[in-house]
């Protein structure tokens, strides 16, 4: 416990459980008084009450997706282990160790397991249908995207004057355990031929065609419009993205606006569902429902791994058709400008970067063609004879 002395001369006793949290208390009440700030009473708002306000304030300064990837967080991770806490009883010291169990899956990530087990099969008792499975992420890159919303957050408190330092700054993100190509995993030629093939559905094999012909994200290939097919240029549009629950969204970044390069085959494929399709006006969506809204992402994620079930094929994500189309036109030579602009990423750096290891099978067969470029096929003949 320590004593504070007011301005007005009387004292303020306060207890800490930690030495550290009062020395962080007593350096944030210096820093105030040489700053001249007032004292941040309000700072003693619990955790998840100001989560609350500050996921509603966020909502105006962030895309939907991302905002539900921050409430997701908060609700699922944060908020049972961080809730009950008053803003100003968070140290750096209590969030190293949050996210080292977290990491290791340890017993406080265990036992947010049980409860949101729990929370699943009250809900699906009360609601009479079977419990669904409960997966709570624990990879490094699940917990660094956790510490994004955190430490803005805080960051906000300390802005707001619910706080004068964020414990959160310098918490550093777990390191990786994999490689970005270790995670990566591609269909070959063959195995995506299997996959088309082993499309029970029109509409589906299309849209399993589109994307591994074009490299585009899910969203991106669900907000297609007929507008966006442009069959005399042999050009798709990419102009916006369907998010989760059918928001329409503007794409990723800036460069995600783009045209992709279309083939024959698929112009051709596009063309006999569009007339087999009850939704043909230009601002009809490709990909449409039943009632003519676009498909649901989670459906089409389904569907997908119910296809390469019945194709035998390893189990890989949909977003990994995007790096198939990638590896595919590298393995061709494509160059990696014509491929970033394919994926609309920002700049030809992020895509040599993400599938530089792709072309690493390919050095032997550049290197041999330097090798013919200035000695000839005679060099082969003379290596063979020194042998």
């Amino acid at each position: 416990m320590g004593r504070a002395i007011r301005r007005d001369g009387r004292s303020d006793w306060k207890s800490f459980k930690t030495k550290e949290e009062a020395e962080r208390f007593l350096a944030e009440a210096r820093l105030r008084r040489a700053l001249r700030q007032p004292e941040p009473t309000l700072g003693r708002k619990r955790f998840d009450a100001f989560s609350a306000g500050w996921l509603e304030h966020m909502k105006a300064h962030v895309s939907p997706k991302t905002w539900e990837g921050y409430e997701g967080c908060l609700r699922v991770h944060l908020i049972p282990e961080l809730g009950s806490l008053l803003l100003s009883e968070i140290t750096k010291r209590e969030l190293d160790e949050l996210v080292s169990d977290w990491v290791a899956a340890g017993p406080r990530y265990q036992d947010r397991v049980r409860q949101a087990r729990q929370a699943e099969a009250i809900g699906a008792a009360e609601e009479r249908r079977d419990p669904r499975p409960v997966r709570l992420g624990h990879s490094p890159k699940t917990v660094s995207n956790a510490i994004v919303p955190l430490r803005e957050m805080l960051q906000h408190a300390v802005e707001w004057n619910y706080l004068t330092v964020n414990p959160a700054i310098g918490l550093r993100r777990p390191r990786a355990t994999q490689r970005a190509e270790e995670t990566m995993r591609v269909l070959d030629p063959v195995q995506v031929r299997k996959l088309l093939e082993a499309a029970t559905e029109g509409q589906e094999r299309v849209l399993l065609m589109t994307a591994v012909m074009t490299g585009g994200r899910r969203g991106e290939l669900l907000g297609l419009t007929w507008a966006d097919v442009d069959r005399e240029r042999n050009r798709l549009w990419i102009r916006r993205s369907i998010g989760l629950g059918g928001q329409v969204q503007v794409p990723k970044s800036r460069r995600s606006v783009r045209a992709i390069a279309m083939t024959a085959s698929l112009s051709a494929a596009l063309r006999d569902h569009r007339v087999a399709s009850m939704f043909k006006q230009p601002t009809d969506y490709v990909f449409a429902s039943t009632r003519g809204t676009p498909l649901d992402g989670r459906n089409v994620s389904r569907m997908f791994t119910a296809t390469l079930k019945r194709a035998e094929l390893p189990t890989i994500r949909f977003h990994d058709l995007r790096h198939t189309f990638a590896s595919l036109l590298i393995q061709q030579g494509a160059h990696p400008k014509y491929v970033s602009e394919q994926l609309g990423h920002a700049s030809s750096q992020i895509t040599l970067d993400r599938y530089s290891h792709l072309s690493e099978t390919s050095y032997a067969d550049e290197s041999a063609k330097l090798e013919a470029a200035l000695f000839g096929v005679k060099r082969e003949a003379e290596k063979a004879l020194i042998v």
